[in-house]
């Protein structure tokens, strides 16, 4: 995975979780490109912040959680030059929607980042627990699921599985 490989922040047992965060993320742009947007952008800022949180968590620093967010965007751009949507190529108007929608996300996972370093060095002590890694995980794949979910809930259906195929999976 391209985030992996270039070594930013502690790998190792985050590296799934990451992977399972681009792909939710990216199975999320379609919905937002078409007539389902307004539904699922909260979907959207939801999974960036908690994508934040996470990289708060793992002990990243703010510049990295954006860095990691860019990654996503030129994987994006790849896919899209690699396989074209059946409707034929992006318009202009098309790829500047797609780059305001990553945008958001790079500011809400952000924002989420902020969040959780703000609660960790100013929240009441007594709701600091200490959360194993695996701990973390588990929490952040739960979300995951139920951002899922709520997805199906909004569309009706669930997203396509190339998605993963272009993500290197």
């Amino acid at each position: 995975m391209e985030i992996a490989a270039r070594d930013l922040g502690p790998g190792n047992q985050f590296d799934q979780v990451v992977r399972r965060f681009m792909y939710q993320l990216a199975e999320l742009l379609p919905w937002l490109m078409g007539p389902h947007g307004p539904h699922v952008r909260p979907l959207w800022h939801r999974t960036a912040e908690l994508f934040g949180v996470m990289a708060a968590k793992r002990g990243l620093a703010a510049g990295e959680v954006i860095e990691e967010f860019q990654i996503l965007r030129e994987l994006l751009i790849r896919m899209l030059l690699e396989h074209p949507l059946a409707e034929g190529a992006l318009s202009l108007r098309d790829i500047l929607r797609l780059n305001r929608i990553v945008d958001s996300g790079v500011v809400h996972a952000s924002v989420g980042h902020t969040d959780a370093m703000f609660f960790q060095f100013f929240g009441p002590q007594e709701n600091q627990v200490s959360q194993t890694p695996e701990e973390i995980v588990r929490e952040a794949e739960r979300q995951l699921v139920l951002v899922a979910q709520e997805l199906s809930q909004v569309v009706d259906v669930t997203p396509a599985e190339p998605v993963r195929d272009v993500l290197g999976n």
